[in-house]
């Protein structure tokens, strides 16, 4: 029924359940939320759940199963009620049963017989029972049996390959906040208690109205950055977007706000800010590192001022929480800003930041997500939470080196007495507005040629001389950059892709001061001045000597050196019988050439290691 077709998704709404679609009917008519299976087993097939099951929004929802009255006294009629209640359970639900008293002549009374004849406020008066009430005492014993013959696969009719083939997926859902579906961007605008929601192609839908095959992840996707005006002025056909205005206006508001020593930095950045108003259109959307050699460099500036313009952002934060962290990036889909976070490169405390590790781990990509263990009813279940949203990441020291590797870096630098910056006032919000309505309507109007370009960006980036991840990481930012120029001419695209190059080259510089690199170098100098075929004391004095003094054991020299694939063998040398490594040139050569992009050039160019070592 309407009524509860408009609560499936959002958790909030108390949703009743009874047998027989008049009966829901009936109670929808009295104003309540209710939903009907056609009969007890009915909410399952072939021993499974169905498929309607998970267009609902079940976690922490107040729900009530209603049965008719004669279940109380037919132990074979609550089996199926208990069945379902610790289905539901299992999804998060609170789940109650609701006691129906038999009508006055003693005969079975249903949902809509009772409305019929009482009042809605005797309706909410009787009994609800939790599952764990003594009334269900034997049909919990039988439940677990059940349960353990279900899990087994006994009692179940066989689905053959193209029955499970056919079951298919019916519903396809998206989040609310924003989404790209088939090459149209949903943004979410609630009005008041209500969520609208507002595509790029001019159309306005409600959660109950959604085309058919569409329905919602949930109905929370918190304020929106989305004004109601521009999404307005959008629906009525009075607004147009650019991407070109919008990039070039960001571009403006960040050079005039932070001294930044590279100009280009602020064409990058605006790519950025712009990017999060569409992210859920590419498959990576890369972190923004912002990093300074000591204080008071304009870092959380810089971050303030993109949480003013990016989409659905939150407030910047030193110690995000578990929420924040597993919930917000599903619920708000916006932009989170991360400052000071120094201790992610080690120390601190340790344990509250492997959450926030493990989410940025795997958040910068579509369909990243973690799992957690929580209870649900009587037991635990694993929930996935998706995690890929846009962040920024502020901090003195660089980050660990899985994250830079998910990060576009940038270096912030005091700012000159001779560099001027605006001062942050009132007028700053009210630019910041402008921007954010510039955006929304950029990306609505030209999320077609977005996606167009950004099919087109990895071909143009392959040309650059860049890596694989780097491709990734800029691909979304040089699309919007081809927008922009296809509209407006200009020069965006080539500015952006030095910039791509540069930061390339940087990242390759810390490449050569990685850790394996380090390590390959000092061994390749241990073989040409000790010997190519050294005993683990040997090896481990000689690592010492060459700025390994750290090291205090043969077997934390083979901790050291086991994931370059070096292992002590048994072997005589020199009349000597024991356990030695290997040294051999071409194989060190070779991690080189893995580890050391000026040792991989050197290869490539057909030098000889020792002139690659040299240089």
């Amino acid at each position: 029924p309407a009524r509860a077709r408009a609560a499936l998704a959002d958790p909030t709404v108390p949703l009743l359940i009874t047998e027989g679609e008049k009966k829901a009917l009936k109670a929808n008519q009295e104003g309540l939320a209710c939903i009907a299976v056609g009969g007890l087993w009915n909410w399952q097939a072939g021993g499974r759940p169905i498929a309607d099951l998970d267009r609902i929004d079940w976690y922490e929802r107040e729900t009530v199963i209603v049965p008719d009255s004669d279940v109380w006294t037919r132990p074979d009629l609550l089996q199926p009620v208990f069945a379902l209640g610790k289905e539901l359970e299992t999804r998060g639900a609170k789940v109650n049963v609701l006691k129906l008293p038999s009508a006055p002549d003693g005969a079975k009374a249903g949902l809509d017989d009772y409305l019929c004849a009482t009042s809605l406020e005797a309706f909410t008066a009787l009994p609800r029972l939790a599952l764990k009430h003594a009334a269900f005492s034997r049909t919990s014993l039988w439940w677990r049996g059940w349960v353990k013959r279900k899990d087994t696969g006994q009692g179940e009719a066989p689905q053959t390959v193209l029955e499970l083939l056919e079951r298919g997926e019916t519903l396809r859902h998206f989040h609310p906040a924003q989404d790209v579906v088939d090459g149209v961007l949903f943004y979410g605008v609630p009005v008041g208690d209500r969520l609208t929601i507002v595509t790029s192609r001019r159309q306005g839908f409600t959660p109950e109205t959604l085309p058919a095959g569409l329905a919602l992840r949930h109905t929370d996707p918190g304020p929106s950055s989305v004004s109601h005006e521009a999404a307005a002025a959008w629906l009525a056909g009075r607004a147009e977007g650019s991407v070109a205005r919008a990039l070039d206006g960001l571009a403006a508001f960040l050079a005039r706000y932070v001294a930044l020593r590279d100009h280009t930095a602020a064409l990058w950045l605006a790519a950025w800010a712009l990017g999060t108003w569409c992210y859920r259109a590419f498959r990576v959307f890369p972190y923004l590192s912002v990093r300074s050699a000591e204080r008071r460099c304009g870092k959380s500036r810089l971050m303030r001022l993109l949480c003013r313009v990016g989409f659905n952002a939150s407030p910047p934060t030193t110690h995000p929480t578990e929420a924040q962290l597993y919930r917000e990036a599903a619920r708000r889909s916006g932009l989170q800003a991360f400052d000071e976070m120094e201790s992610l490169k080690g120390g601190g405390d340790k344990e509250r930041l492997a959450a926030l590790i493990s989410v940025l781990n795997v958040g910068f990509e579509q369909g990243g997500a973690v799992s957690r263990q929580e209870k649900r009813g009587d037991r635990f279940v694993e929930v996935l939470y998706e995690v890929y949203a846009p962040r920024v990441i502020a901090g003195l020291a660089g980050l660990k080196d899985t994250l830079e590797d998910r990060s576009l870096t940038l270096v912030m630098f005091r700012r000159r007495k001779d560099e001027v910056v605006a001062r942050l006032g009132r007028e700053t919000e009210a630019e910041a507005q402008a921007l954010r309505d510039a955006c929304a309507l950029a990306c609505l109007a030209r999320i077609e040629d977005i996606l167009s370009a950004y099919d087109l960006a990895p071909k143009v980036l392959d040309g650059q001389e860049v890596d694989d991840r780097a491709v990734d990481l800029w691909a979304p930012l040089l699309a919007l950059a081809l927008v922009a120029d296809a509209e407006a001419g200009g020069d965006r695209a080539e500015r952006l892709l030095r910039a791509a190059r540069e930061l390339s080259d940087a990242r390759d510089a810390d490449d050569e001061a990685g850790q394996a690199a380090r390590l390959v170098g000092a061994l390749q100098r241990v073989a040409a001045e000790v010997g190519t075929v050294v005993s683990p004391t040997e090896l481990l004095e000689a690592l010492k000597e060459r700025g390994y003094a750290w090291l205090k054991s043969a077997r934390g020299l083979a901790g050291l050196v086991a994931p370059l694939g070096l292992v002590a063998r048994h072997a005589r040398e020199g009349g000597r019988r024991g356990r030695f490594y290997l040294l051999d040139a071409a194989v060190l050569a070779d991690l080189a050439a893995r580890y050391n992009p000026a040792a991989r050039e050197g290869v490539e160019a057909g030098l000889m290691p020792e002139t690659v070592n040299n240089c």
